[in-house]
């Protein structure tokens, strides 16, 4: 069944776009009209062909940061009533990234070609996500594109803000405990055997913690080699079990189960879901495209089994709290927000509020997790620090004992 974009006006003369499927256009207008909406704009959605434009040599992903400034420029220009042609040819000078550059060429090929600009970005995938196509497409629809880019320009920016804050709070951590590695690796190598050796010759009964280290020191020095497999082989079967639909949900539920990490990830799925989705409803996305789109973006197994349902639920002309509730993830906080959004109409700006309480619960648990996993690194390396320096003193403090007894 075919599916036709929409303008229109509601009785109180507000504008509503959107899309919606019906076996022709007189169908499409009949059921606009019966939900009290005078048309003004109809069309068919059709989907983008196959076309010969050079793809760019540079495959991976845009960064949220220069998508963010690419949007915000882009809807500077449109708002000063520059044509599309013509400012996506200004940005094709102004942008920095070689991916994107390249990109932006191939987006300005394919509108002199009389394609939309919404075609034109969906034949980059890699570098314009699912969201910002639908969005761009509702605003070429509604006629609002500057403003559809301007709060995309805030989404990626604050998506990107979220991911720099997760970051940093795990760089120092995976820094600290990789060196640490290293040092403990070469230490057990190269550096202890020849105490290890002295010690033996002292004749002592050794203790408990001294045949431990001798042992370790034995297994290092033996299988130092495999040390770089396991980590290669453990990485490359993670990815594996993460690459297959069961595994990568069970993944998740495993993520999400964890002690702080867990809370922390709810909240970064929650913060994801409330603003994405916001943003396609205020831009005049359908709830069922929203829904399918956030599906693609939130980045967690068990969500999109919800959302699933969800659509399922808006398909059969009811509501998205339950099956948002059914997921687990949701505390009741949200799904009250959710369910009072629904009925009065005003879903995204409460979803709007959702995002930004828990972006800033984020912020408060990334503090406290950094302020939690210094002294804790500190207390570990100096419990594995004073277990070697134990292990070594130890014989020789009975050696010691011995020789002063005769």
């Amino acid at each position: 069944m075919p599916t036709y974009a929409y303008r229109a006006r509601d009785r109180e003369g507000k504008l509503v776009t959107g899309r919606l499927d019906a076996g022709g256009l007189r169908e499409a207008a009949r059921l606009l009209q019966a939900q009290g909406l005078l048309v003004v704009q109809l069309r068919p959605v059709m989907a983008a062909p196959k076309l010969t434009v050079r793809r760019p040599a540079v495959a991976h992903r845009v960064k949220l940061k220069e998508l963010a400034l690419f949007c915000r420029q882009l809807s500077t220009l449109v708002s000063s009533g520059v044509p599309l042609v013509g400012a996506m040819r200004i940005l094709e000078l102004q942008v920095e990234g070689r991916a994107l550059r390249e990109v932006v060429r191939g987006v300005v090929a394919r509108l002199e070609e009389g394609r939309s600009l919404a075609e034109s970005f969906g034949a980059y995938p890699q570098a314009f996500p699912e969201l910002f196509v639908s969005m761009v497409e509702a605003g070429e629809v509604g006629g609002v594109l500057d403003e559809v880019l301007a709060n995309l320009a805030v989404h990626f920016e604050r998506e990107h803000e979220l991911r720099e804050k997760v970051k940093s709070a795990l760089t120092y951590p995976s820094v600290v405990l990789g060196f640490a590695a290293v040092i403990l690796t070469f230490m057990l190598t190269f550096v202890l055997p020849p105490i290890i050796g002295t010690i033996q010759n002292l004749g002592v009964p050794l203790p408990l913690p001294t045949r431990m280290l001798m042992a370790a020191s034995d297994a290092a020095r033996r299988w130092w080699f495999l040390l770089p497999l396991i980590a290669v082989a453990g990485a490359l079967g993670l990815r594996r079990v993460r690459g297959s639909p069961r595994g990568r949900e069970l993944w998740d539920r495993v993520i999400l189960r964890l002690p702080i990490f867990g809370s922390l990830a709810r909240k970064i799925i929650i913060a994801r879901f409330a603003r994405t989705l916001a943003a396609l409803l205020r831009s005049g996305v359908a709830v069922m495209q929203a829904l399918e789109v956030v599906k693609r973006t939130v980045g967690n197994q068990v969500m999109s089994r919800g959302l699933d349902r969800a659509r399922e639920s808006v398909r059969e002309g009811q509501g998205l709290a339950r099956p948002l509730e059914e997921t687990g993830i949701f505390p009741p906080l949200v799904i009250r927000m959710v369910a009072v959004g629904e009925e009065t109409g005003n879903l995204d700006a409460l979803l709007d509020k959702v995002a930004a309480f828990y972006d800033q619960e984020v912020n408060i648990t990334v503090g406290r997790l950094s302020g939690i996993i210094e002294p804790v690194l500190i207390v570990c390396l100096g419990g594995v620090v004073g277990f070697i320096v134990l292990s070594v003193l130890l014989p020789m403090f009975t050696s010691i004992m011995q020789g002063l007894g005769k």
